[in-house]
């Protein structure tokens, strides 16, 4: 994988049964004792696609070391990677340097909070579709603040301008969708529906 290349994937939660099992035993304990189904099936899908990810970037998933850092983020010794998930849909980015991917449905939860997480000046920059465009902005901020490797999230202390990122609509069978990358060379973000 060359220093500056993003990649990013992408795909639907499949339908049908899981035995939940993955690698390592700590991920996989991880997953095992999440309650909410629609969460666990997220979670574990997540992981599978960060598995494919990484064996199409010419890598053994097996031979890598998976540890979570002080934050709770797992991490991985060889690569940066980053996991995202919502309703139906999972997302994954890999990356040599520090990444950061979100995935979410177009809706209005974005819009309901706007006026508290977005600067005045990033609503008066709207075009067009408020929903559409709010969704923008949320996972370009949440994928920033996967690079920064902090604990707490604080949209509203977040200037997209000072990052680089990189936001695709998108079309998961009959759904939309927005995914934004965020990191060193989030410009060039390759993106992958598997």
């Amino acid at each position: 994988m060359d220093t500056f290349t993003v990649k990013a994937y992408y795909m639907q939660i499949p339908c049908g049964e899981s035995d939940f099992s993955v690698y390592p035993k700590a991920r996989e304990d991880e997953i095992f004792f999440v309650r909410n189904d629609r969460l666990k099936r997220e979670k574990y899908y997540a992981w599978k696609l960060l598995e494919y990810a990484i064996e199409d970037c010419g890598m053994n998933f097996r031979e890598l070391d998976f540890s979570k850092n002080e934050n709770g983020k797992w991490v991985c010794d060889k690569l940066c990677f980053s996991l995202s998930h919502t309703d139906g849909a999972v997302a994954v980015a890999v990356s040599q340097n520090a990444v950061g991917v979100d995935i979410e449905t177009v809706s209005d939860r974005a819009h309901r909070v706007a006026k508290k997480v977005f600067s005045q000046g990033e609503l008066d920059a709207c075009e067009g579709d408020e929903i559409l465009y709010t969704t923008r902005l949320w996972t370009q901020k949440e994928a920033i603040f996967k690079t920064l490797d902090k604990r707490v999230f604080s949209p509203q202390n977040i200037v997209i301008s000072e990052h680089i990122v990189k936001t695709r609509d998108i079309e998961i069978n009959g759904e939309k969708y927005v995914i934004s990358v965020a990191g060193l060379g989030a410009e060039n973000t390759e993106f992958y529906n598997k």
